[in-house]
């Protein structure tokens, strides 16, 4: 990857680590400082985010003794990537190439929009493909 989009993730993480706490991931803020990663998902224990050597990293928001680690899984990557560049529009170039091998997800049907966000009260929730439309 571009050392422009390494630099570009190492603006927003120190953003990230100087922003106010009451900021939509101010739970997290801490164990991300900690590590010093751009959170992009967070869920009810664990997030994702991105470190400036542009891994996407898996960590507890809870629990600080729990290592953090490089999320390897396919969705899970997709679904930081996804989710985190409705937010740093920056990191689309990351997740939207489709590899050769890869076929439409079963799911959404290559749209990347699970049938169930149809309904407004779902909308926010992504696919078993991360929102990218393809699996292996």
């Amino acid at each position: 990857m571009s050392t422009d989009l390494r630099a570009v993730i190492e603006q927003r993480i120190a953003e990230f680590e100087n922003s106010e706490p009451n900021s939509p991931f101010s739970f997290v803020q801490a164990r991300a400082r900690q590590l010093h990663v751009l959170p992009l998902y967070v869920g009810w224990t664990h997030a994702l985010a991105i470190n400036p050597a542009l891994e996407i990293i898996a960590f507890s928001h809870e629990d600080f003794a729990e290592p953090a680690r490089v999320e390897t899984d396919f969705a899970m990557r997709n679904t930081a990537l996804v989710a985190g560049s409705r937010r740093y529009p920056e990191l689309l170039p990351l997740w939207q190439v489709r590899p050769a091998g890869a076929k439409d997800c079963p799911d959404c049907n290559g749209t990347g929009k699970h049938p169930i966000t149809a309904k407004p009260q779902f909308a926010a929730i992504l696919c078993s493909c991360g929102g990218a439309g393809w699996t292996f």
